[in-house]
């Protein structure tokens, strides 16, 4: 335990203590032996880190907010441009068009991310629980997909679904979790490569959950990898990042996101063997004081 003891000057200073019994040979305590070290100096350390974390937060937040700006009027003028307001467009200037505009969505998407991510870790995030049905949030997830899907050839099975199964969950959060992964999936995954998407229900001692478990045939993750994936900003292998742009926050997101519902993710990989990813959701709401609340 942890407690203030007075100084000779009146100021207090943090102190730690351990305690440990002394027993008989009938087992009954008969002393207590104990220390004190002084923890002023790792408390002072941990709020100065506290505060780091805080300003780099601070300032992420700011600067993509700031970003956003300027980055939508560049689309806005790209698109004037295109539509011909300002003039006669050749075709090669529409193609340049187009690729301005293109790198200006992949750049607001980087931004959107840093920001998701900031309000995340900062504990902003409101979360607006309710009793949905899971199997219309994983149709709009797939539809969304398709394209990306289709542009692979990727083989995509689902396991049949009960129109009737329901999570209590946001919607939009659970929705942007499941994107991520399956935009992952899809990354990560050789043409002609698979995309399985299962569910099951869970039964636990004190509630019932929904467990969606995602397999791709991809690239995979080396066991000592694994513990970093849902770090913030990182991608776990060099040749990926130079393959595949991003900031490498979607995974961490995703998994804030599914705790702050009351779930989880988990993931087990294999390298060169693919990766399986576990989304566990509740089907009841957790003790909370109201569905309305803010991540922790």
């Amino acid at each position: 335990m942890t407690f203030p003891l007075r100084r000779a000057d009146g100021t207090f200073q943090m102190f730690l203590t351990r305690v440990v019994p002394s027993r008989d040979a009938a087992g009954q305590v008969v002393r207590w032996f104990g220390t004190n070290a002084n923890i002023e100096h790792q408390q002072q350390l941990r709020l100065a880190a506290e505060q780091a974390n805080r300003a780099k937060s601070e300032v992420l937040a700011v600067m993509s907010h700031e970003l956003r700006t300027p980055l939508n009027a560049i689309d806005g003028y790209a698109e004037l441009m295109e539509l011909g307001i300002r003039g006669p467009v050749t075709a090669e200037q529409r193609h340049g068009l187009a690729q301005i505009r293109r790198s200006e969505r992949h750049l607001l998407g980087l931004m959107n991310g840093v920001l998701n991510y900031t309000q995340v870790e900062a504990g902003s995030a409101h979360y607006e629980l309710e009793a949905i049905t899971l199997h219309d949030v994983l149709l709009t997830c797939e539809a969304l997909v398709a394209l990306q899907m289709s542009a692979k050839r990727l083989r995509v099975t689902c396991q049949p679904r009960e129109p009737s199964v329901m999570v209590y969950v946001d919607r939009e959060k659970l929705q942007q979790v499941m994107l991520n992964l399956l935009s992952n999936a899809i990354k990560v995954t050789e043409p002609g490569g698979s995309i399985d998407l299962q569910r099951s229900l869970v039964e636990r001692s004190d509630a019932t959950e929904v467990r969606l478990v995602l397999a791709d045939t991809g690239i995979g993750i080396a066991a000592s990898q694994l513990v970093r994936i849902f770090e913030p900003f990182v991608q776990v292998d060099s040749e990926l990042t130079r393959l595949h742009e991003g900031t490498g926050l979607g995974l961490a997101i995703s998994r804030d996101l599914a705790r702050g519902m009351g779930g989880d993710i988990t993931v087990q990989s294999t390298l060169g063997s693919g990766s399986t990813f576990t989304v566990t959701l509740p089907r009841r709401p957790l003790a909370r004081p109201s569905a309305t609340h803010q991540s922790a």
